[in-house]
């Protein structure tokens, strides 16, 4: 069916939550989102999941934390997760092995300090390095933990290249102006 991912057809029960009459007119992309997780497992599909954040261990944050048990979780479930996240000070352009397993592919994009958070970076707003990500790695889903101009331009590529997107809200920013 046209708009769903390479596994959403092979899944049980698609047809009925998507509607028997097949999809004429755009749906929520939530909607087949929720019935392609549900499912997956079940029909031993692998997804190819990008998740894209300013923040990732070793950094040490309450963010760089949540996303290391998001990545490590889908990649442990067996999907395959492509990680974008901002070089930081000191990586020397990869993370240390013991960061990544074998199902989890980085990224790693330029960046500039965060005022205020010294030897931290926020991602540019790379949308060719992105957009050759999305094309070469065909994702079927692209989830956007933080909303600084990298998250932006993913969300933008994303759009374009018509790849489900969804994102977290994770820190409360306003609090730290």
């Amino acid at each position: 069916q046209p708009g769903l991912s390479r596994h959403a057809s092979r899944l049980p029960g698609n047809g009925a939550a998507l509607g028997s009459r097949g999809v004429s007119a755009p749906r929520p992309i939530h909607r087949a989102l929720v019935v392609t997780a549900r499912n997956v497992e079940s029909a031993g599909a692998r997804l190819h999941v990008g998740v894209v954040t300013e923040t990732y261990p070793p950094e040490i944050n309450g963010v760089a934390n949540t996303m290391r048990h998001l990545v490590e979780g889908l990649a442990a479930r067996g999907h395959v997760v492509h990680l974008v996240r901002p070089r930081q000070p000191g990586c020397g352009g990869v993370s240390p092995p013991s960061n990544l397993g074998p199902r989890i592919q980085q990224t790693l994009v330029p960046g500039l300090p965060i005022p205020g958070y010294r030897g931290l970076r926020f991602g540019l707003p790379v949308f060719s390095r992105l957009r050759g990500l999305l094309r070469r790695h065909r994702l079927d889903v692209l989830y956007i933990a933080t909303q600084g101009p990298l998250g932006h331009a993913a969300l933008t590529v994303a759009r374009l290249e018509r790849v489900p997107t969804v994102t977290g809200f994770h820190t409360q920013f306003h609090q730290y102006s």
